[in-house]
């Protein structure tokens, strides 16, 4: 892999430790003037660099905790057509998100590939058979006949995985899912542009951003979170791409909105992956129009998730042992294979920010809730606020935000962006690249999002009591400048593992 990510390019990589590269990376941004200022590195504000670097526009991209540390490390990584959207007839929003996906299947092939699923019908179930397969045969055909033929019944190795004589209907097709993980498919729309005319900052506050109306452009302070660095940067424009914390992001920029998000918490567990398992699995509930599935992800399965209204991000961050217990009762009921609590290799936990009126006060059920995105452009402050959305359509979303801002900005030259290779899917990139090149900074950044480790190795990474605390601790010191503060970073790690995941398995 090229050197894509060194905070200044014609530099070597960082030998000094983190915080040096740190110290240089605000440096570079102190003083300099930016075209836009994005807050929030998620898929939204990641696309959106990617979209705005690509225009040749000089862009900031700024996320208080790391890239893709918020919902965007907690989806299914499947990239859905639209399929949703059928029972209310809403065959616009169907075309256009099948030609997302497919689009995202011809453009990166190394990061996002076609993969098969398998809808299946309980006996209980009370659906109609005649018109689900109408409906799979009408959104093959709303997506131009791109992708495979839908069929039905499950293969001999799906067979073996299922619960014996509880499906009656089972109708395949074919969707779309990330090859990697969520987060680094954020990641690795931010790597290829940083440079010179953009900068990308992880663990970065904006503790003051003021809007100066005479100049029509903003002040940023910012501080690096992890080692108090600071730098004041400029930029005419700002988008807020906060994800869920876009409402009280506006609050603090005076951005007048007539959206605001609602919250679902979505939870998955995962487990030992079932030999046999091949494809996705859906699984109609009969509880609310929901549906369970069962994903094969490495050497596990992703099972869930749950779909739970919340009034506050802190609750919606924090899986109980109730929405546990609902995965694993959903998962014996449907699957051969028994699983009990102590057999969760990781847990999963986001919270869907989905785009209302201001005004919207009905209580519902969050699946009755379009999945759509909505912006608005508050001229008078030059803000951006994007809402809602999915991986499907980030790329739409990114669209839609340039073409706002270009008729008030002038694009500079582009400057080619070095290649990427496709995101490793079987294997861990190494520590020095992710320090190096990757912007990783911590120890959790390193197995939560640069690598699989925390959600393919139990107890995140840990391993069944704490087998693998060793091999952690090594980590840990190529993150830290001495080996006390490696010591402090593993205990703290520790800590929020027993939080985090020990505690809410023990209680199940």
């Amino acid at each position: 892999m090229k050197n894509s990510a060194t905070t200044l390019q014609e530099k070597p990589p960082v030998q000094d430790g983190i915080g040096v590269a740190r110290r240089d990376a605000f440096r570079s941004v102190n003083g300099n003037a930016y075209d836009v200022a994005i807050i929030g590195a998620g898929i939204s504000g990641s696309r959106i660099f990617h979209q705005l670097c690509q225009q040749g526009y000089r862009v900031l991209l700024i996320d208080r905790g790391d890239f893709a540390s918020g919902t965007s490390q907690a989806s299914g990584m499947m990239i859905w057509g639209g399929l949703l959207y059928l029972k209310d007839l809403d065959f616009a929003t169907v075309g256009k998100l099948c030609r997302a996906r497919d689009e995202w299947i011809e453009r990166v092939p190394g990061k996002v590939r076609s993969e098969s699923l398998l809808y299946l019908q309980g006996k209980g179930s009370t659906r109609n058979r005649h018109l689900v397969h109408a409906g799979m045969m009408l959104y093959w055909l709303m997506g131009s006949l791109k992708r495979r033929f839908p069929g039905s019944g499950p293969g001999f190795s799906e067979l073996k995985c299922l619960k014996a004589g509880r499906f009656r209907n089972g109708f395949s097709f074919e969707e779309a899912v990330l090859k990697g993980s969520d987060s680094r498919f954020a990641l690795e729309w931010i790597l290829p542009f940083v440079g010179p005319r953009a900068m990308a900052l992880n663990h970065c506050a904006a503790e003051g951003m003021t809007f100066d109306r005479s100049c029509r452009a903003w002040t940023l302070d910012l501080r690096d979170r992890l080692h108090g660095h600071q730098a004041t940067a400029s930029a005419r424009f700002i988008v807020n791409a906060a994800g869920v914390w876009t409402d009280s992001m506006n609050e603090m920029l005076g951005i007048d909105s007539p959206y605001r998000h609602e919250l679902s918490k979505g939870v998955y567990i995962s487990v030992r992956r079932p030999e046999g398992l091949k494809q996705i699995l859906i699984f109609d509930t009969g509880e609310n129009g929901d549906t369970f599935t069962v994903s094969p992800w490495g050497p596990v399965a992703l099972c869930g998730p749950t779909e739970t209204r919340v009034t506050g991000i802190r609750e919606g961050f924090q899986p109980t042992s109730g929405d546990v217990r609902s995965l694993l009762r959903l998962s014996n009921e449907n699957m051969d294979a028994r699983h009990r609590a102590d057999d969760i290799v990781s847990l999963r936990c986001g919270i869907r920010p989905l785009a209302v009126k201001r005004g919207f006060s009905k209580i519902v059920h969050p699946l009755e809730l379009s999945r759509r995105h909505l912006i608005h452009h508050d001229p008078s402050r030059n803000g951006i606020a994007v809402y809602g959305g999915k991986l499907t359509s980030c790329g739409i979303m990114a669209e839609e935000v340039s073409a706002l801002l270009s008729p008030h900005l002038r694009p500079g030259p582009v400057s080619n962006p070095y290649p990427l290779e496709p995101a490793p899917t079987e294997r861990f990139p190494g520590l020095d690249e992710c320090r190096d090149h990757e912007y990783c900074c911590t120890l959790d950044d390193y197995l939560r999002r640069r690598t699989n480790i925390a959600q393919w190795v139990p107890r995140c990474g840990l391993g069944q009591d704490s087998g693998n605390i060793e091999a952690i601790r090594r980590i840990a010191r190529v993150f830290s400048p001495d080996s006390s503060a490696a010591d402090v970073a593993v205990v703290a790690y520790q800590k929020s593992v027993r939080d985090g995941h020990d505690r809410i398995i023990a209680s199940v």
